[in-house]
């Protein structure tokens, strides 16, 4: 009876030991968008809708009013634990000023998720989506949205 009860207490050890050193599988990175729209010229804006961009690590892209450069891409911190924003990708974005290259506030968004910006409130980009990072590949998809702003 002792040498089961010992057998029994291995075996749970061993099974403990192994599901603790296992990993989940690996993630699949999402494949790139095709032709993505670019930017909305602002006469042309019905909605929120301010640009649908690609960009790769280092990218930039910019309006003439509006710059956003992805500054670095991180793989998930961790990515078995399924119930937290831990186990997603994320990438710091900048946004600066065309003219004068100046950053106007920086952010770590995850994919896939929707991030209201921290930058000040005269700043046209309200919120950013992201639709996917491959950390892989090094690159962010993304759209931006804001109100429309009218010049007078």
């Amino acid at each position: 009876m002792k040498a089961w009860s010992i057998l029994l207490n291995s075996l749970l050890i061993v099974s403990m030991a192994v599901e603790l050193s296992s990993c989940c599988a690996p993630v699949e990175q999402p494949a790139r968008p095709g032709n993505v729209l670019g930017w909305v010229p602002p006469n042309e804006r019905s909605g929120y809708l301010i640009a649908i961009l690609v960009l790769k690590k280092g990218g930039k892209s910019q309006n003439g009013n509006i710059g956003v450069e992805v500054s670095n891409i991180f793989p998930p911190e961790k990515p078995c634990a399924k119930d937290s924003v831990a186990s997603l990708p994320s990438a710091i974005i900048r946004f600066y000023n065309p003219k004068d290259q100046q950053t106007i506030c920086e952010q770590k968004l995850y994919s896939p998720t929707t991030g209201t910006l921290d930058c000040p409130s005269e700043f046209e980009v309200d919120n950013a989506v992201v639709k996917a990072i491959n950390y892989a590949d090094n690159w962010v998809f993304l759209e931006l949205r804001g109100a429309t702003k009218t010049k007078r």
